[in-house]
Order: C-alpha cells, then sequence, then structure tokens
C-alpha cells in the first residue's frame, strides 16, 4: 500500500507491504489535507500491477485560537459603536463574540456566531461602562479555545444642549446690565 500527497505518488507518506484487506495507517495524517492512495498484490517477491489511485481528503481539523486586536485591551473613552476585530483563523466557518459587562461572562449582552473578523456595537452599548469581550473561532469539527479577555470602557456621554432662557432670542430693549440665564444641561 502507498498513501501519498499527489497523484503521482512522488510524496509518500506511508508505504508498506501488509496481509489482509486493510490497515489503520500508523502515520498522522494532516487535517485538512488530499492524500491519494494506491495498493498492489504480492506473492512471494512477485509484485502485481498497481491498482487505481484513489483520493481522499482528511477531517477539519479544530480551529487555533484566535487574538484580539481592536480596541486594545483596557482601551479607555471608546465610542459605544466601535468595531471590535479580531485575527482571522485558518479553517474558520464563523467566530463566536462574547461582549458582557462581567469579566467572567456569567451574563451576556451579545453572544453570537460571526462569519467575520469584526463586528460593529451599533450604539447598543451605553456610555460610561467597561466591557469585557472575547472571540472564539468555530467550524464543524469544534471550538478554539477562547481568545484572552479584553476589557474597554465607552465614552462619558455628551452634555445635553443648552437650552437658553433669557434674554429671548431676538429681544429689544434689553439693559446694558442684563442678567443672562439659561436652564443647566443634563450631564455637565
Amino acid at each position: 500500500i502507498q498513501v501519498s500527497t499527489d497523484f503521482n505518488h512522488s510524496n509518500i507518506v506511508f508505504n508498506d507491504v501488509v496481509s489482509g484487506t486493510s490497515i489503520t495507517l500508523p502515520v498522522q495524517l494532516i487535517t485538512d489535507s488530499r492524500y491519494f492512495w494506491r495498493v498492489r498484490g504480492r506473492s512471494g517477491s512477485t509484485n502485481g500491477s498497481w491498482s487505481n489511485t484513489f483520493r481522499f481528503n482528511t477531517a477539519i481539523g479544530v480551529p487555533d485560537q484566535t487574538a484580539l486586536l481592536a480596541p486594545v485591551n483596557e482601551a479607555e473613552n471608546i465610542s459605544p459603536n466601535f468595531t471590535l476585530q479580531w485575527m482571522e483563523v485558518p479553517g474558520a466557518d464563523n467566530y463566536r463574540l462574547q461582549l458582557s459587562t462581567d469579566p467572567d461572562f456569567e451574563t451576556t449582552m451579545i453572544n453570537r456566531a460571526i462569519p467575520v473578523t469584526s463586528f460593529s456595537t451599533s450604539q447598543m452599548l451605553d456610555f460610561s461602562t467597561r466591557y469585557y469581550w472575547r472571540v472564539r473561532a468555530e467550524n464543524n469539527a469544534g471550538e478554539s479555545p477562547w481568545s484572552e479577555v479584553w476589557s474597554y470602557t465607552t465614552i462619558i456621554e455628551r452634555p445635553e444642549p443648552v437650552t437658553l432662557s433669557a434674554p429671548a432670542n431676538s429681544e429689544g430693549q434689553v439693559s446694558t446690565t442684563t442678567t443672562v440665564l439659561w436652564d443647566a444641561s443634563e450631564r455637565a
């Protein structure tokens, strides 16, 4: 029996004489790879012709762990509609993103499978809040370990616009020693 990585069997990964009609290959094949195999009969020291060459693909392996990119760990003054980004992992079909205000992720605000390496929070987050996030790669073979847990803090919400009270807009005959009044702004 011969097993190789090419149809012409010039890159052989297993070559042996065996008895019977089956063998569990004693070599570790590479995940998500194509292999070619053939067999020929043998009687004493005489070899028969090689069989037709068949091919097979090994199973996709569990993806590797991803790494977070942005925002950087412990970043501050991040807009609530920031785009989270992480590294692409070969063989990943999607990425599981978790976002929480709890560093242990007992509860999550976001727990989503995403087919790309970024996610926009689209202003669904609160101001002046610390968020924790992590990502893992997933495919049909399984799930990678979670990335490191990173955190960031959103910006303080901008103060509400001030409402002017007196003197009124376009008011005439205002004293030269007038008092100017306005309503307090929330969050100022």
